[in-house]
């Protein structure tokens, strides 16, 4: 009957009202940076501060990311020498890390290693430290009118040195910081974005490990000479497969070695491969003298 009818819809309603309830409270998400104590907004209901609307928490932002590290200027890296007994930073081009781990080696009492303390010391790493007389934030390698941090005139054999800094750093000590020179002579700008004589640096870096791919080639080509001494009696070296030991290189980014050549090859170069002393050019073992 239609009585009956208007009951089961009546009894239907008040289950789903009943029911529904805690649902309801269940699907609006708890706003993580809200709580349910702190003030709302003028004009914002309280019992709504604390929810987001779905539709909200995947609105994209728009704000750019921040960077994830420190700038320094050349002068408050220069703080971080670990005298205070604080943090000891290090830079390599550019770059900042804390070494504070290693202490031993770069604190304050800790001998020579502590000049790279509070500085970029890319140059010096590489050349070695030359001069205890060199004035603070100048290379030890006895040119003092060339930055610490200089190495543009490097060679490809300086470069890959530095490259093995390079990764050291990276692998061993924690990356916080770039340092920015004011004037924008360094290797990053004020923005802590990579400067034109860093990309040039980089460059020379790509060089060298392609100079660095080319004389291994040439090693597995030509490979180097094998060799056997004992004090008072000499000894011997020597090449096998038929090839002959020649001294120099084999190309102009070849390292000065004594490697094993074709005879043709040698004969065909002598500028560049030279006989060995007191051995026939077409010998393949050569004597060497006690």
């Amino acid at each position: 009957s239609m009585g009956l009818k208007w009951f089961l819809a009546g009894m239907a309603l008040a289950a789903a009202l009943i029911l529904g309830a805690p649902l309801l409270r269940t699907v609006l998400p708890e706003n993580p940076l809200a709580s349910r104590d702190t003030a709302s907004p003028e004009g914002t209901d309280p019992a709504l501060a604390t929810r987001t609307p779905a539709a909200a928490t995947s609105t994209p932002t728009t704000t750019a990311p921040s960077k994830k590290y420190r700038l320094f200027t050349p002068e408050e890296l220069a703080q971080y020498t670990g005298s205070d007994g604080g943090a000891i930073y290090i830079a390599v081009l550019g770059k900042v890390y804390d070494v504070t781990k290693g202490s031993r080696f770069y604190g304050p009492d800790a001998g020579r290693y502590s000049y790279f303390a509070g500085k970029d010391g890319s140059r010096t790493l590489v050349t070695g430290l030359h001069s205890a007389s060199a004035h603070p934030g100048e290379g030890f390698d006895g040119n003092l009118t060339v930055r610490a941090d200089e190495v543009a005139d490097f060679d490809p054999d300086q470069l890959l040195g530095l490259q093995h800094w390079i990764d050291f750093y990276s692998k061993t000590y924690k990356f916080v910081g770039r340092v920015c020179d004011p004037d924008g002579s360094g290797y990053y700008n004020s923005s802590g974005d990579p400067t034109d004589r860093l990309r040039a640096v980089k460059k020379l870096l790509r060089d060298a490990h392609a100079v660095k791919a080319e004389r291994e080639n040439l090693e597995s080509k030509y490979p180097g000479c094998s060799s056997q001494w004992a004090q008072g009696e000499g000894g011997r070296v020597w090449c096998d497969d038929g090839l002959v030991p020649r001294q120099g290189r084999a190309s102009p980014v070849d390292t000065v070695r004594c490697g094993c050549y074709p005879l043709a090859h040698a004969v065909a170069h002598p500028e560049t491969l030279r006989p060995l002393d007191n051995c026939a050019p077409d010998a393949s073992v050569c004597a060497t003298p006690p």
